[in-house]
């Protein structure tokens, strides 16, 4: 003990006063503290240095998201000890038993009121069945916000009635619903403590009444819609949690007749509010523990997919719940329904609408669960869509269940695209399903040019992408972009051919933004290009098809469609070639001449010279004479081309140096041509690049500094400052780059 305060204090007071500051800390313990140093059992003296307790603030503050985030509904799966069936002793119910409780807690003038008037009244249950209306009406008058203090106790007692009255609180219920909501719309909605008593004491009385109301969970959704329906999706995921008890303890039958009964609802009502909180409820019906699904998830899951269109007698009962709701009435006529007409629900109006909460449970589901336990999703899922690809209805191209195959697919594809195809259990699955989905693609009726054909094209292509992009890299149920690009090389050929050019375009641009590995594009670049070589054709789609060729090219080693067939000719030379020719023939020169120019370099082994019978096209060059900006525009993009071309060609300097001047020369006859300026800039850098030389001293050299001097520089200096001060960005950046030349 000595050596440690010397060591601590030694440097200031020696070793001599160490000892009388032991005896003086030690003596500051107590005599309780010495007690305990002397009965220590390794016989060492302990010493207790007295330092100063630091005093922390415990209280964190809270935004009101994470106040929201700490309210706990789970009242059905309590660890404390399960009370017996009968109250305590001295107590004649379980209402009388909570008041006494409550009475001793709060003191609050509300509740002291409260409690003066229903006492008499709550001596025996007896007495609190024949005064059952006069507790109601003494707590829903006393359910506002300017009694906050009190509304803890009086919500709970609100709960506690239920266990005592059973089935005589239902008469009630709608009272209780329409207090609540009045509760709400005061603010309420603005404190979690109050919300969190509040959907307590409703999950207490869904709890005690479960009996009744699972076995008819139409009549409890048509109590509880002004709740379901509030504005507030907080609210809305409450009474999601709250009622999501009652549909997993219900029948079957009852429950299946509960989730079509919210759907109908969702069909009625167009409005997104609506639709959100049903999704929410059907939700928290599936999601289970431990990031995974409810037992009865799948059953949910079937009902959502495969119902059919309801009948007049369903949608009149749906309409009862509704009605209870502010403006909705409005709502109706705004959306032209009439309760009296068989037809409420339309085939094409209930597809959509299912649609769209599908969509939304899904979504909710997929963050919810996690691969390991995602297999009942994805086995209902496939099972639907096979359902329906085995349904006589679309045998006979039935455009109702085209559309509803189409919307499934869309499901699918929206499950696998959720954070990268991480909730993907197996591809296998999926890969079998694209292979009988791509076939209904080239099903001939004219179902397929409607607009339910074009919802199940674009719902396979984007399951087709979600695939691919699933597979970017050896994760998960992944096995890596050479296993999807091996599978589309094989079987998804009609996907790239299908009758609507239009829908090919768009998915061969959805494609050309993937990031796949060199292996992968030259697996694919068959199918590309005899796709593209089918758009080609088609006046108002060959620029985005070139512009998209040209960009799988780059992808490509070398930028070439270099594909051999069996003779080692290149397999796409000859059509590319009599591509080509025909456009030049026709009668549209400017715009066939552009994509000749873009598509060329990528067939030929020497381009050079057939750019050079575009440029001297006679028809081409007259028409830039007259200044017909198309054919300036082809011509400049030429010459780009070709010197683009002749840059890599190191022995060809004179070329490209004669092939700058004819494009000043053009220039001169052209000074406010923005795409011919534009030619010369970029056959100057080419230049600039090929003798290495800096852009700032290129017009001092000796070959080139002729044909930048005089008339044409100051011309040439005089244009780019009229783009300087263009309203047009690209003009204003290229009148900066040609600063860089002089």
């Amino acid at each position: 003990v000595q050596s440690c305060w010397t060591c601590l204090d030694g440097p200031r007071n020696g070793g001599a006063s160490t000892n009388t500051m032991g005896k003086t800390k030690r003596r500051a313990a107590g005599e309780g503290m010495v007690a305990q140093e002397e009965s220590d059992s390794d016989g060492h003296e302990q010493v207790n240095v007295d330092v100063k307790t630091r005093k922390v603030n415990r209280f964190r503050f809270k935004t009101f998201a994470e106040r929201l985030a700490d309210v706990d509904l789970r009242v059905y799966r309590s660890a404390k000890q399960v009370s017996s069936s009968a109250p305590l002793d001295g107590n004649a119910s379980y209402f009388q038993e909570e008041l006494g409780r409550w009475r001793e807690l709060n003191t609050a003038g509300d509740f002291l009121s409260f409690a003066k008037e229903v006492f008499p009244l709550s001596q025996s249950l007896p007495q609190i069945l024949h005064h059952k209306d006069e507790i109601f009406d003494a707590i829903l008058s006393r359910l506002r916000m300017s009694a906050s203090l009190s509304l803890e106790p009086l919500l709970s007692l609100l709960g506690t009635l239920a266990r005592d009255l059973q089935t005589e609180y239902l008469p009630n219920f709608p009272r209780v619903v329409k207090g609540l909501s009045t509760l709400l719309d005061e603010g309420c909605n603005r404190v979690p403590e109050l919300l969190e008593v509040m959907f307590t004491s409703l999950c207490w009385i869904f709890k005690y009444l479960s009996r009744y109301f699972s076995n008819n969970l139409r009549v409890a959704l048509q109590y509880t819609a002004p709740l379901r329906y509030n504005e507030d999706g907080n609210i809305q995921k409450f009474m999601g949690d709250s009622m999501a008890f009652l549909f997993r303890t219900a029948k079957r039958q009852h429950m299946e007749a509960g989730v079509r009964c919210l759907m109908i609802e969702n069909a009625l009502a167009s409005h997104n509010a609506f639709t959100l909180s049903v999704s929410t409820m059907i939700a928290q019906i599936m999601t289970g523990i431990q990031h995974g699904l409810h037992s009865k998830a799948s059953s949910v899951l079937n009902v959502l997919l495969l119902s059919e269109k309801p009948n007049r007698d369903e949608v009149v009962q749906s309409l009862k719940a509704l009605t209870q709701l502010n403006g909705f009435q409005q709502h109706c006529q705004e959306a032209n329904f009439d309760v009296a007409s068989s037809s409420l629900v339309g085939e094409s109006r209930w597809i959509e609408r299912t649609a769209l909460l599908s969509q939304h449970v899904i979504e909710i589901i997929c963050t919810h669960i996690r691969r390991e336990k995602s297999m009942p999703l994805w086995q209902t899922l496939l099972e639907s869509v096979k359902t329906c690809l085995d349904a006589p209805a679309l045998k006979f191209c039935s455009s109702v269940q085209l559309r509803k195959l189409g919307e499934m697919v869309g499901l699918v594809a929206q499950a696998v695209e959720h954070r990268g195809g991480s909730r993907v259990v197996d591809y296998q699955d999926l890969f079998a399903l694209a292979r009988k989905l791509i076939p209904v693609l080239h099903m001939r009726n004219k179902a397929f040019l409607d607009q339910e054909g074009k919802i199940f094209v674009e719902n396979t292509q984007r399951l087709l992408l979600a695939i691919m992009k699933g597979h970017r890299k050896i994760a998960g149920a992944s096995p890596g972009p050479l296993a999807v690009a091996r599978e589309a090389q094989l079987h998804w050929a009609p996907a790239f051919t299908q009758p609507d050019p239009t829908l090919i375009v768009s998915f061969l641009r959805k494609l050309a933004d993937l990031d796949l590995p060199l292996r992968c594009w030259q697996m694919l670049e068959e199918h590309i290009v005899e796709s593209s070589m089918k758009c080609i054709v088609i006046e108002t789609l060959r620029e985005e098809v070139s512009v998209l060729l040209l960009s799988f090219c780059k992808k490509l080693q070398g930028g070439k469609l270099e594909k051999v067939d069996s003779n080692g000719t290149n397999k796409y030379e000859s059509k590319l070639t009599n591509t080509v020719g025909a456009l030049l023939l026709s009668n549209d020169i400017p715009e066939n001449v552009w994509f000749a120019v873009q598509i060329v370099p990528l067939i030929y082994p020497d381009p050079c010279s057939v750019i050079e019978q575009i440029l001297e096209n006679e028809e081409l060059r007259e028409n830039a004479a007259s200044g017909n900006c198309d054919a300036l525009a082809v011509l400049s993009q030429a010459r780009m081309t070709k010197g683009s071309l002749l840059s890599n060609q190191k022995g060809r300097i004179a070329d490209l140096v004669s092939l700058t001047e004819s494009s000043l020369q053009s220039y001169e006859s052209k000074p406010s041509s923005y795409p011919t300026a534009y030619s010369v800039v970029f056959l100057l850098s080419a230049v600039a690049k090929m003798l290495g030389l800096d852009p700032q001293t290129l017009w001092k050299d000796k070959t080139l500094g002729p044909m930048l001097q005089g008339r044409k520089l100051r011309q040439l200096l005089g244009c780019f400052s009229v783009f300087q001060s263009s309203s047009l960005r690209e003009e204003r950046c290229i009148s900066v780059k040609v600063a860089a030349f002089f």
